[in-house]
């Protein structure tokens, strides 16, 4: 092996295995959800796609599923959400399967 390399001749080359690796999608999401990720890629460096890719590989590693939650403050309109009104909320938290608990989202 050389002592030294000339770097500056040598011509890049992409990796021929990336579109193996991963696949262009379209999601839709919420707004505080995209402001998170943008907020922690400033902090982190890292590009909010690719931390939105880890924490969704860490899920999947770690076996967790959506939990559903109904959220209403009046028990009334809580039974209406059930029904299928357009008056409740639906919250979504993402459980933990090995201890089965649920990490709740912070409320803004």
């Amino acid at each position: 092996m050389r002592a030294q390399y000339d770097f500056a001749r040598m011509k890049g080359r992409k990796n021929p295995y990336a579109r193996r690796l991963k696949r262009s999608v379209t999601i839709r999401l919420d707004d505080a959800s995209i402001a998170y990720f943008k907020e922690l890629a400033a902090e982190t460096g890292v590009a909010y796609q690719s931390l939105i890719n880890l924490y969704l590989r860490d899920c999947v590693v770690n076996r967790r599923r959506p939990v559903q939650h109904w959220v209403s403050d009046d028990p009334d309109r809580h039974e209406a959400a059930q029904a299928g009104s357009e008056h409740g909320a639906t919250e979504f938290s993402v459980a933990d399967q090995s201890t089965g608990h649920a990490a709740r989202p912070r409320r803004s």
